[in-house]
């Protein structure tokens, strides 16, 4: 899907610092999911790097979430 919407529309890809690799994508996934401290928050994953979504209340709730 991102490497037709890079074909079709490249302006809008390069907009948003351009398509991901691969194993970026992959390594930030793994990262979550054996994260023990992170009971399911919304993972970001954008070319200047990784993060949780950040939410008002997050840091009562997620008080131990590393990534």
């Amino acid at each position: 899907m991102g490497r037709l919407a890079d074909e079709l529309m490249p302006s809008y890809t390069e907009s948003m610092g351009g398509l991901l690799d691969v194993s970026t994508v992959v390594e930030a996934m793994v990262h979550a999911v054996e994260d023990e401290t992170n009971p399911g928050r919304c993972l970001r994953i954008v070319q200047s790097g990784t993060g949780y979504y950040r939410f008002a209340g997050d840091k009562a709730i997620y008080p131990n979430a590393k990534l």
